[in-house]
């Protein structure tokens, strides 16, 4: 399955690469916030699950998780067993919760930026060829310009 897509791209200010650099950092300290606080590393031998009343043992769990993990692979191992029903603390979750609302809430002041930067500018465009091999695994491939 092949999309078409046409791109119009502007030279970007220093605004719009001010908010990059940002939400790029934000992005960083999210995972690296969410690693530190996974239910692994803490100090008790055990964990248990608020909901379903399991218990689990740290060290063990502790050798699914690895330095370069994404966000994705940690909420994964986050998780009761059991139940689904996440390990961490609600603080923590809390906290997830407000890094996950302000990348999004950077991710929308980009997009108003790049379209004032449309507006404003004519810039080059290209098409931009998507291809999907699977539907489990989604690839962009950008073929030319």
């Amino acid at each position: 399955m092949q999309r078409f897509i046409k791109k119009s791209i502007g030279k970007p200010t220093k605004a719009l690469i001010n908010l990059q650099n940002r939400l790029e950092k934000l992005k960083n300290d999210h995972v690296s916030y969410a690693y530190e606080h996974r239910p692994t590393n803490v100090k008790a031998k055990c964990i248990g699950c608020k909901n379903c009343g399991s218990k689990f043992n740290t060290e063990l769990m502790g050798k699914k998780f690895r330095e370069n993990d994404t966000l994705r692979s940690i909420d994964y191992n986050s998780k009761c067993l059991l139940c689904d029903n996440d390990l961490r603390s609600e603080t923590t979750l809390k906290t997830l919760n407000r890094y996950k609302e302000r990348i999004s809430d950077l991710e929308k002041r980009i997009k108003k930026e790049e379209k004032r930067i449309k507006d404003k500018q004519k810039g080059e465009e290209y098409w931009k060829i998507v291809v999907i091999w699977n539907e489990d695994n989604v690839d962009d491939l950008v073929y030319g310009y």
